[in-house]
């Protein structure tokens, strides 16, 4: 009979600490897979504790990139970014940690120009605009507006959900119904 008390209350801890979890969309852009640092970012990602359980590549419709980008604002940049996004492949990560981590996530992911986070340390390698144009866009001069919609939204090596909602609609635009909730039964509670 204390076996089953021990049995259970070890259950039950497990249970509610699984259940103390977020679970990311992250999405690695078309250049981040061309130029090989895939597994880059991924170390960087897994600096912070967390797991990744399910991973996919794609080329995304523009319906599933509507979902992973649903209050995307910029109407000027939204046909390039998205053509960009339904042409090339890219990939799809679910990653789960502690409450908390999309915000986490979203500091490891960093700014473009700033040497903080990976924009900031690896932009020199995904961007296709030279020394100086690269210096212009950074200042807001570049006058060719595609390729700073480009840069700005396409090549800027991750894409991390701003939240928990956002997450669940990005991974279920891109996981299977059965994927995703097999993730979500593992303890994970939305």
């Amino acid at each position: 009979m204390l076996y089953f008390k021990l049995e259970f209350l070890r259950k039950f801890k497990e249970r509610r600490l699984s259940m103390q979890k977020e679970l990311v969309h992250v999405m690695l852009k078309p250049d981040t897979l061309e130029f090989g640092l895939r597994d880059i970012v991924i170390r960087e990602l897994q600096k912070e504790e967390c797991e990744i359980v399910a991973s996919k590549r794609l080329i995304l419709s523009f319906s599933q990139i509507s979902s992973i980008y649903p209050r995307f604002s910029n109407t000027r940049a939204k046909p390039v970014a998205f053509a960009y996004f339904t042409s090339r492949e890219t990939e799809h990560l679910a990653i789960l940690g502690s409450v908390g981590l999309h915000e986490r996530l979203d500091v490891i992911k960093g700014q473009t120009g700033t040497g903080k986070g990976i924009r900031g340390k690896y932009y020199t390698r995904y961007t296709k605009l030279n020394s100086s144009e690269l210096q212009e866009w950074l200042s807001g001069t570049l006058s060719n507006v595609e390729d700073i919609d480009l840069e700005m939204f396409g090549r800027d090596i991750l894409h991390v959900a701003d939240n928990q909602a956002d997450s669940i609609v990005g991974l279920r635009a891109i996981l299977s119904f059965s994927q995703l909730d097999l993730i979500l039964a593992k303890g994970f509670h939305v």
